[in-house]
């Protein structure tokens, strides 16, 4: 991904390895965690297309991140919270 210098996965914070993806999924299981957020930083696709190093970082990630969040650990209920 970004040893390509594919401008795409221009992140910050990074994106992160499988081994680091599934212990945050057992701490929110623990209950460890109390918040799930997103820096919603989409960028028009010619910015993504300058040079590594002058292309912003961020990601179109807003559409994805319920769905991400909803995938088998979390129901809609526990993800909204008190809400319901």
């Amino acid at each position: 991904m970004c040893s390509d210098y594919d401008t795409n996965y221009k992140v910050n914070p990074p994106l992160r390895a499988k081994k680091d993806i599934e212990v945050l999924k057992q701490a929110i299981a623990d209950g460890l965690v109390d918040a799930i957020v997103t820096d919603h930083a989409p960028h028009l696709q010619s910015e993504k297309e300058l040079e590594f190093l002058t292309a912003p970082f961020g990601i179109a990630s807003l559409d994805c991140s319920l769905a991400l969040s909803l995938r088998p650990l979390l129901s809609l209920k526990y993800l909204i919270g008190p809400a319901l």
